[in-house]
């Protein structure tokens, strides 16, 4: 429970530093053409390093969890891991980069040619940026499966308080441009840290190819992953159709239920993946159900006092975003009905994740997937029809909707496995 406290509390801190730096850009270029702008160019980077960092996490923690008491085979595995993401992975983000002008008029066609532009030179550092990421959280997940969870936070935290420094004296020079590139500096800078911490494993490009079984389970992951992360990809094309500013808006709705997401997953989720493998393997399935619904409880508490916290603040919302990003009323209205429509997302995501790591415990990643693959597509139609009649908030109440119902097939299936193999 401590270990879970301290997790959050410094995930809390590290997504405080990063919502101010996204909070600097938005003060000082404003919200309207150009911080739409940036906010679609970070949708298909975000998205491909978020598949990315989750697949390769999800198939690699349990074994880091299987090697972490052999320094030697674990540094390995490792090394093995690095050289899969950095293969995969850059060769994917350069061809995405070069496809920048294409994918950015088909997701979001309601921008200007000016917008499509700017976000075509914002893809290559955005993209750059998303290999790093993903080849830290590697890193990150070999460190919590020995146990050392706060040492890869640390490092985490220290580059989002650079940023900060670095977008207050870049930003009001280069715009959102220079805000791109900071965003690929900080990226570097952790992986540099997280490569030290970690012993400087390597990267293994020779022997990616020997690791069948790894491969064959990313495979599955990352196929349905890719579809079931283009959540945001999906909110953010009808979003773009909203008047000039509605996907600025939308996105500080979502940022804030993103960060209450992430605060809570490392605080639940990070103490307890790595020991669903260990009592699946000592066959204490008892207990495997108990740590389960631990991460249940504690997910429901969570959302909970943050929705209290929300609604306390609702007597001084509009002064209170007015001072931060200069939002008129109306707006700072639309926000607020957008974060309280999207906290039952953040129950479901935390939950879906608790299940999620479950599964792969079980290394049931095709049950998972396939879930994931058929919600998301039920998603694009009630997102659709939800938007049209009712603009931004019924958007984000289409995302609540999709999350719970991934979250329950989620809960069922491990419910199952649990009972099928404490027979």
């Amino acid at each position: 429970m401590r270990t879970g406290l301290s997790l959050g509390a410094i995930a809390a801190i590290q997504l405080a530093a990063s919502l101010v730096g996204q909070l600097i850009v938005l003060r000082i270029v404003g919200v309207g053409l150009s911080s739409d702008a940036y906010i679609a160019a970070q949708s298909v980077p975000m998205v491909l390093g978020a598949v990315m960092t989750a697949s390769f996490q999800n198939v690699w923690l349990p074994r880091f969890a299987r090697v972490a008491h052999d320094t030697a085979d674990l540094q390995s595995a490792q090394a093995i891991a690095l050289g899969q993401t950095l293969q995969f992975l850059l060769a994917l983000s350069v061809i995405l980069w070069l496809a920048s002008p294409w994918w950015s008029r088909i997701l979001f066609p309601g921008l200007s040619p000016v917008q499509h532009d700017q976000i075509s030179r914002m893809s290559g550092p955005l993209f750059l940026a998303g290999v790093f990421t993903a080849m830290s959280g590697l890193l990150t997940a070999a460190m919590r499966a020995t146990g050392a969870f706060m040492r890869a936070e640390v490092a985490t935290l220290g580059g989002a308080i650079a940023a900060i420094v670095l977008l207050l004296a870049a930003v009001p020079y280069y715009g959102v441009e220079g805000a791109a590139w900071i965003t690929l500096a900080r990226a570097v800078f952790v992986y540099v840290v997280h490569l030290r911490q970690s012993g400087s494993p390597g990267v293994n490009l020779r022997s990616t190819q020997t690791s069948r079984e790894v491969w064959r389970e990313l495979r599955v992951v990352m196929g349905g992953g890719l579809l079931i992360k283009t959540g945001p990809l999906v909110d953010r094309y009808w979003s773009s159709k909203a008047d000039g500013g509605g996907m600025t808006l939308f996105n500080i709705a979502q940022m804030g239920i993103n960060a209450m997401t992430v605060v809570l997953e490392r605080a639940v989720l990070i103490p307890a993946s790595p020991e669903f493998t260990r009592q699946i393997e000592r066959g204490d399935f008892a207990a495997l159900r108990r740590s389960y619904r631990r991460c249940l409880i504690r997910v429901v508490l969570g959302v909970a006092a943050a929705g209290l916290a929300l609604l306390a603040l609702r007597p001084i919302w509009r002064d209170l975003l007015l001072w931060l990003l200069r939002i008129d009323p109306i707006p700072a209205d639309v926000i607020f009905t957008t974060c309280l429509l999207l906290l039952p997302s953040a129950f479901a995501a935390v939950s879906a994740s608790c299940a999620t790591a479950v599964l792969y415990a079980f290394r049931r990643t095709r049950v998972a997937t396939g879930i994931g693959v058929t919600a998301f597509f039920a998603s694009l139609a009630l997102k659709g029809v939800l938007f049209s009649h009712y603009g931004i908030p019924g958007l984000a109440a289409a995302t609540s909707i999709y999350v719970l119902g991934v979250w329950a097939c989620y809960h069922f299936a491990v419910d199952r496995y649990i009972r099928q193999a404490g027979r």
